[in-house]
């Protein structure tokens, strides 16, 4: 029993850490990592290190790792992630015209309001270690 109580300790308070590596072992910069389901997730490092406390994860929890130039992955219940491999994606255009007929007019986009202060969470000062959730700001007329 006191060994049963020791891993559960033990394991309440170890992190899940990992990289991910594009398909030449090469570390991918700040990709998204989350747990579905959930509002938690964090940033990759520059180098595409990243790590979450243990306490975060639920018994039947899935991790997705998402990237701007990668596939989309999906990892579930697994204890050791050494090195997530995601696969470069790939878009192409059919044809792309440049044409000069028409000026565009400028105009700004967007909503001009101003947020309060919003205080988030940090495991460390280092980057990869963020926890983000997701907040419903009201919006402010200036």
């Amino acid at each position: 029993m006191l060994s049963a109580c020791l891993f559960f300790v033990s394991t309440s308070y170890s992190q899940l850490k990992g990289k991910c590596v594009d398909e030449f072992g090469n570390g991918i910069a700040y990709v998204n990592i989350s747990i579905k389901g959930t509002s938690i997730g964090t940033v990759g490092t520059v180098k595409g290190l990243f790590s979450f406390k243990n306490s975060l994860l639920k018994e039947n929890y899935s991790l997705i790792f998402s990237h701007l130039n990668f596939e989309k992955k999906i990892i579930k219940n697994q204890l050791e992630l050494n090195s997530i491999q995601l696969i470069s994606k790939v878009e192409s255009l059919k044809e792309v015209i440049d044409s000069n007929e028409k000026k565009i007019k400028e105009k700004i986009t967007g909503s001009k309001t101003k947020t309060k202060m919003i205080l988030v969470n940090f495991l460390s000062k280092s980057l990869g270690t963020g926890i983000g959730k997701k907040i419903e700001m009201k919006k402010i007329k200036i």
